[in-house]
């Protein structure tokens, strides 16, 4: 299996662009690769657990740095499967989560903040599921996007490069290089870049 490096990748989306790589200097590849790595985390989200420690009456909590956005807590989700809605250890209000930036920093909040009764009774520790940011880097180890998900980021990246494109009115067909999955080579780059991004959405919701 081919290497999932920043550097790896970017060969590939050059080999995939074909001709019109030569269009793209090497970082603006790359900025090609991070945004289509950015939108991948948006429609296909790979999941991580994190875990705040509570303080009666506090809204806000600091956010893991790879934190897109919150999904599912659990917190007290075990007590609402234990009991029946009308007995008294039933959880009746739980906090909802979401995320709050300020002054570019991200961060946790939960509404209504939980009460000392809540934290006696559920515990200190609210675990929760979030989606991550991705991260591609020339350490392989450290590349987040999954390695199954390799051809959606090359997908949604020529995607975005036809955008640039026909954001630069180039409007002539273009031949891009070496395809795959029935996906065309050729045509006017708004056109292509439409049916690359059905093909991505439709990779994603597969």
């Amino acid at each position: 299996m081919r290497e999932m490096t920043l550097t790896q990748l970017r060969d590939d989306l050059r080999m995939l662009l074909g001709d019109c790589a030569s269009k793209f200097a090497p970082e603006q590849l790359e900025l090609l690769l991070n945004d289509a790595a950015e939108d991948l985390a948006r429609h296909k989200p790979t999941l991580r657990r994190g875990t705040l420690t509570l303080v009666a009456d506090t809204p806000t909590y600091t956010a893991p740095a790879d934190l897109l956005e919150p999904r599912t807590p659990h917190w007290g989700i075990a007590e609402r499967d234990r009991y029946q809605p009308w007995e008294d250890q039933y959880p009746k209000r739980l906090p909802t989560l979401h995320r709050v930036d300020v002054a570019g920093t991200k961060s946790l909040a939960l509404s209504p903040p939980p009460t000392a009764a809540q934290i006696g009774a559920l515990g200190a520790e609210y675990p929760y599921t979030y989606a991550i940011t991705h991260t591609l880097s020339e350490t392989e180890s450290e590349t987040t996007v999954p390695p199954e998900q390799r051809w959606l980021l090359l997908l949604r990246a020529i995607a975005e490069a036809m955008l640039a494109l026909a954001a630069r009115g180039v409007s002539v067909p273009v031949t891009l290089g070496a395809g795959g999955n029935n996906l065309p080579k050729n045509g006017a780059p708004a056109s292509l870049a439409d049916q690359f991004m059905k093909a991505f959405v439709a990779g994603c919701l597969a």
